[in-house]
C-alpha cells in the first residue's frame, strides 16, 4: 500500500469532513471513491482499494 497526501484549504477540509460524517464513512473512504470516479472518468478501471488490517478494518464501507 502507498500513502497519498494532499494539502487543501480549510473550507474544502470542512466540507469533506462534514460529507464523511453525513455519510457515516471515513475521509479515506471518500478519497478512494473520488479516485475511482476519476479513473472511470478517464475510461480506466476503478482499481483503487482501501487499506486493510488493524487501522483499516472498516474496509466494507
Amino acid at each position: 500500500m502507498k500513502t497519498v497526501q494532499a494539502r487543501i484549504n480549510k473550507q474544502g477540509w470542512k466540507a469533506l469532513r462534514d460529507l464523511a460524517a453525513d455519510r457515516e464513512v471515513s475521509l479515506e473512504a471518500l478519497m478512494v471513491d473520488a479516485l475511482n470516479d476519476h479513473l472511470l472518468k478517464h475510461k480506466q478501471p476503478p482499481i483503487v482499494q482501501r487499506r486493510t488490517g488493524e487501522r483499516g478494518t472498516e474496509g466494507g464501507e
